[in-house]
């Protein structure tokens, strides 16, 4: 497993791709239906460039740099070169509308902004003039500039600048100034909370916050350099960002996913053996193996809901480490008569799941380890960087959220509220002083907002929130 010690996202993704240059792919990819590999070498050459060119362009440290597309290769090209010249990216969903764009790059003064393709980039026609800060346009796919007198360029054509800017020598050295200027306590991120209940509030992340978070979540969760990553959440929100970071620090192979919807072909083709979800996905897939059975003959009917009703027995019994010969043999049948069959039209036979963002229901979670796919439950929030705890592999109490990461500490207040420290909380709100006291309290506590207890085994159990967000199948809340 590569080794390699960071402090800063920028080093942190310099020194994996120094360790392992043109040895071992880095990305897979889709394009024009095949699939395609990006090297770790090359994966740093596209970085550098972009970052040069922007430096070009004349961005400096601490400007923030809104960023908005779907999860591709530019996205992670951009979002590291932004943080190595030591600007600020500031990721925003695609689907959010033209008014909340406004409101977000007016409230922390974006000097440019980064988007996938024309839909996005109307968006942005629609609302720039009330943006004064705004000076730069960058979009990745070609599009048209319309009748708007604006400076559009193309994500290649920064970087072709970047490329030809500098010779080799001074390029490097840089690239090397960059990277040592860089302190863990500068900001890193800026990630605009969904906002439900007014206009969202900017939360402020360091590069400490991010690399600490990286490193516990990647040796809890035990990425290797053999695993592979099916990512199909969105990297602007701060699970995915997080995990996708702590996977490529521990040498896995990223796959991103076409979408949503072709989740299922790309598991087959790829054959993850990791993937982040939230619980949503997960109850349909067991809805459409359900509907799927539904149409099957009575006793082929029978026998599914006897190994499920076998399965969860053997999973209690497993996780509680007492295991019955009996129940165990029953299994054997359970799983060679359905449950073995089921993961071949998966065409993955072991996988694990991480599920975050919302409560997963036990019934889903113990179909899935029945399945023979382990699902490990995570908890989390943007102010937090965003992982607390996720549920060890050694020691699963399914209904829980797992155990803190080891740099995080949890304690629970008289009223049953969940409070945080640790080095992954956030410095605060974006320009507001009175929500960060609010949210932090002079010891450094994080006030999460969600109730739970510790239980006997010492997993958090959340068992409230004091506010609900629905977070769909695609990850957004």
């Amino acid at each position: 497993m590569v080794k390699v010690k960071f402090d800063t996202l920028p080093n942190l993704v310099h020194s994996v791709c120094q360790h392992y240059l043109d040895t071992k792919v880095a990305f897979r990819y889709k394009a024009n239906g095949s699939w395609l590999d990006l090297y770790y070498n090359e994966l740093w050459e596209k970085i550098e460039n972009f970052a040069l060119g922007l430096l070009s362009l004349g961005f400096k440290r601490n400007d923030r740099i809104a960023l908005i597309s779907e999860n591709r290769l530019e996205w992670l090209f951009s979002d590291v070169a932004i943080s190595l010249i030591g600007a600020i990216t500031v990721p925003i969903f695609p689907t959010t509308s033209a008014k909340q764009i406004e409101f977000i790059l007016n409230d922390c003064s974006a000097y440019g902004i980064v988007v996938s393709n024309q839909f996005q980039l109307n968006k942005i026609y629609q609302v720039h003039s009330n943006i004064p800060s705004l000076r730069h346009f960058i979009v990745f796919d070609k599009v048209s500039e319309g009748n708007f007198d604006l400076s559009i360029k193309s994500f290649e054509e920064v970087s072709q600048i970047g490329r030809t800017s500098k010779d080799q020598v001074r390029r490097q050295e840089i690239v090397q100034s960059l990277l040592n200027s860089l302190k863990p306590e500068d900001i890193c991120t800026l990630i605009y909370t969904s906002g439900t209940t007014g206009n969202p509030k900017g939360v402020v992340l360091t590069h400490n916050n991010i690399v600490s978070n990286v490193e516990a979540s990647g040796k809890t969760i035990n990425f290797g350099e053999r695993d592979v990553f099916l990512s199909y959440l969105p990297w602007c929100h701060a699970y995915e960002h997080t995990v996708l970071y702590a996977a490529f620090s521990r040498g896995a192979t990223i796959a991103i996913a076409e979408s949503i919807d072709a989740i299922s072909l790309n598991i087959k083709e790829i054959k993850p053996t990791l993937m982040t979800t939230v619980p949503r996905l997960l109850e349909i897939i067991r809805k459409r193996i359900n509907a799927q059975m539904a149409k099957e003959s009575a006793l082929k009917r029978k026998i599914f809901d006897w190994a499920c009703k076998i399965g969860k027995k053997y999973v209690e019994e497993k996780i509680s480490k007492k295991p019955s010969f009996i129940t165990a043999k029953k299994y054997e049948v359970a799983n060679n008569l359905v449950f073995s069959k089921i993961r071949a039209k998966f065409g993955v036979e072991d996988m694990r799941f991480v599920s975050g963002g919302a409560p997963l229901h036990p019934d889903v979670n113990y179909f899935f380890w029945a399945l023979g796919y382990k699902v490990y439950e995570g908890y989390g929030l943007t102010e937090a960087s965003p992982v607390v705890s996720v549920t060890r592999e050694d020691d699963v109490e399914i209904g829980t959220v797992g155990k803190p990461l080891e740099n995080v500490e949890v304690k629970i207040t008289e009223d049953g509220e969940i409070l945080v420290r640790g080095p992954n909380v956030m410095r605060g709100y974006w320009n507001d002083t009175q929500a960060t006291s609010e949210a932090i309290d002079e010891d450094g506590w994080l006030y999460t907002g969600d109730i739970g207890y510790i239980t006997e085994r010492g997993n958090l159990k959340i068992t409230d929130r004091k506010k609900y967000i629905f977070v769909t199948s695609g990850g957004k809340n």
